[in-house]
């Protein structure tokens, strides 16, 4: 499987930034894109407030994520669910979950 290190991030199909890891895959790094700066908004006035530089995300409260993006993830079941589904055969996910509902 291929190891993605980034995330292209989003917003009506405008680039909003890049979401990654920092070198230690503890924390989560963002940085907002120089167009979206000079044009957009803040998508998260407390953590990513919109000016530039590499912004990265506390440990706690949400496991070195920020709020925007953990609050965007499946819940504790639906993180259980997803676990329990890649420990099967991928060829029985599908029968298992309908994927579809989880996004």
């Amino acid at each position: 499987m291929k190891r993605i290190d980034k995330l292209t991030v989003k917003y009506n199909g405008t680039e909003v930034g890049i979401l990654s890891l920092t070198p230690d895959n503890k924390l989560c790094a963002f940085e907002y894109d120089k167009v979206w700066l000079a044009e957009g908004f803040s998508i998260s006035p407390l953590e990513l407030p919109l000016k530039p530089g590499l912004f990265i995300a506390n440990a706690e409260p949400f496991y070195g994520n920020f709020g925007i993006f953990e609050d965007s993830l499946p819940d504790g079941y639906g993180r259980y669910l997803l676990h329990k589904a890649f420990a099967l055969d991928i060829g029985k996910i599908y029968k298992k979950i309908k994927v579809s509902h989880l996004i």
